[in-house]
């Protein structure tokens, strides 16, 4: 009987395991060190692996990839991750023109470097995915609890939850309180936005790059952002 209690309870633990592991969703914060109706999926391949790249990009841009996809500052055993459904964004907070008008640019731009799925600004928070909230660092705590601690010194941040190497869904915000510049702010959209894709990473290497680590109020992608952005999803 002893025999019989111990197989069943070994049986149970097994069972519960199972469930856990198979719900299981991953959960990823990222900030800055600065002040489903159409689903057309990509096919997944090993985004982490920069060889299996074709050969028409530059080795330049394979070792920027590298850095900005498969890498980032807050996590060492980070898997690369990429939307494979579409993005649809919903605005909360102060809507203010220029930051709309930036947004729906930017989101334009974003449109025409990547293929298989599709970036939108929807009018129902129940549709979207994705939240882009413009306001102060309180405002965005109240919205997504995990930011914060990560907000107090960070102008833009932005999170993302996936499920394995598909990001499901996530949010963003721009902190229209304390940054003291329109085109720093119209920085910070683009490149939260353009990190919650899945290029996750800052870099060092080149202060023009909208993936630059230290502050700049960069507020266009150069050839070399965009040939990244281009490797990650076409």
């Amino acid at each position: 009987m002893k025999n019989f209690k111990f197989l069943l309870l070994i049986i149970s633990l097994l069972f519960v395991f199972y469930v856990c592991e198979g719900s299981s969703q991953e959960k990823t914060k990222y900030s800055e060190n600065k002040s489903e109706t159409q689903n057309t999926e990509l096919p997944k391949r090993d985004i982490s692996n920069v060889e299996s790249i074709e050969d028409e990009h530059s080795e330049e841009s394979k070792s920027y990839y590298s850095e900005i996809v498969t890498k980032n500052e807050y996590n060492k055993n980070y898997t690369p991750k990429k939307w494979y459904k579409d993005m649809k964004i919903f605005v909360k907070g102060n809507k203010v023109g220029y930051l709309m008008n930036e947004l729906n640019k930017v989101v334009s731009e974003l449109n025409g470097l990547i293929s298989g799925i599709n970036i939108e600004i929807v009018d129902s928070e129940s549709e979207s995915n994705f939240i882009v909230y413009f306001g102060g660092q309180k405002g965005y705590n109240q919205i997504c609890p995990t930011s914060i601690g990560y907000t107090e010194h960070n102008y833009g941040l932005f999170v993302i939850n996936s499920s394995g190497g598909e990001i499901t869904d996530g949010s963003m915000y721009v902190d229209i309180d304390r940054t003291s510049r329109s085109n720093g702010e119209k920085h910070l959209l683009r490149e939260e936005l353009t990190q919650s894709l899945g290029l996750t990473n800052d870099s060092y290497k080149y202060p023009e790059s909208i993936f630059y680590g230290e502050w700049t109020e960069t507020t266009k992608y150069t050839e070399l952002d965009k040939e990244v952005i281009k490797m990650l999803y076409n």
